[in-house]
């Protein structure tokens, strides 16, 4: 049996418009469509109870880099307006002077303890510290200091995202705090609470301040570059200094699920009102197979 050159070209050519066709076929007839997942928000929440006595407070950073922000450092000019002001240079307000509360109605202007912005700069830098002493104490990254500027120095090119902040100092432990992180896909998420002075020295041991007080929580979880598995993050860096008996870590798991964590919970209690006794919670949660169904389904 034979074929002419003519007549196997274009059964040849007609096999290949099908095939064109099939891979450009709009997602309606089902032909190489692509199951986009839902990117829900990402819950942080905290609980800091107690007034302190010689510490004005708890300051925090919720650093992340987006996934899909990877090598967009760019992405950042889009929050400078015409007149030139950029929205993410809004600096917190973590100093409080107890000497400006007069009595229990009145209040400077104070906005400490207070948001003043959604994304803002990070607090408790090399720059401006939170720390004032033991004398012959210095914080350092991981201790009393953020990592702000070794993330920047180390991700240059990538969009890095901060929430900060101070927790004012309560008595009522109902009152929670919870930041909605926009997405739940990161490249880095690190979360630091750190105490803050109000002016003068908390007068525990040098030993004591770089091991417990100077930093109660720190967590950071990244997703390597280097490694081909995407399902994971891995902790590069975390420490409950001193875990509440009823929390439920005393430090955190190596790998967390992407598909099945669901949000993250801090506690920071002080039994005797000063910082000499902190005490952490801290608390994962994790979606069940309802929610998990929720987050796959692809939707119309």
């Amino acid at each position: 049996m034979m074929f002419s050159l003519k007549k196997t070209t274009v059964i040849f050519l007609s096999a290949l418009v099908v095939l064109t066709n099939t891979a450009n076929a709009e997602p309606k007839y089902s032909f190489a469509s692509k199951c986009k997942k839902t990117d829900a928000l990402f819950p942080i929440s905290f609980t800091i109870d107690d007034e302190m006595s010689n510490f004005a407070g708890m300051a925090y950073n919720v650093i992340y880099i987006p996934e899909d922000q990877a090598g967009r450092a760019d992405i950042a000019k889009l929050y400078k307006n015409s007149d030139g002001y950029d929205y993410t240079t809004q600096k917190q307000e973590i100093g409080r002077d107890v000497s400006t509360f007069k009595d229990p109605t009145f209040r400077d202007n104070d906005a400490s303890g207070a948001m003043t912005s959604y994304i803002s700069p990070a607090v408790c830098t090399a720059k401006n510290p939170c720390q004032n002493a033991p004398s012959g104490w210095k914080p350092t990254v991981n201790h009393g200091m953020s990592a702000y500027d070794d993330i920047r120095s180390f991700y240059p090119n990538d969009n890095i995202i901060v929430h900060s902040g101070m927790f004012p100092t309560l008595s009522n432990d109902d009152l929670r705090t919870t930041l909605f992180l926009p997405t739940r896909n990161f490249k880095l998420l690190r979360v630091e609470i750190m105490p803050v002075t109000n002016g003068f020295s908390p007068g525990d041991s040098i030993d004591w301040m770089q091991n417990t007080g100077s930093q109660p929580v720190v967590m950071e979880y990244t997703t390597p570059s280097n490694s081909s598995d995407k399902t994971q993050y891995y902790l590069s860096y975390g420490r409950i200094a001193r875990p509440r008996s009823d929390s439920a870590m005393t430090e955190f798991p190596t790998r967390l699920d992407r598909s099945a964590i669901q949000s993250m919970d801090f506690r920071v209690s002080f039994s005797n009102d000063s910082l000499g006794d902190t005490y952490s919670g801290v608390k994962f949660y994790y979606f069940n197979d309802e929610q998990k169904a929720i987050l796959n389904n692809c939707g119309s």
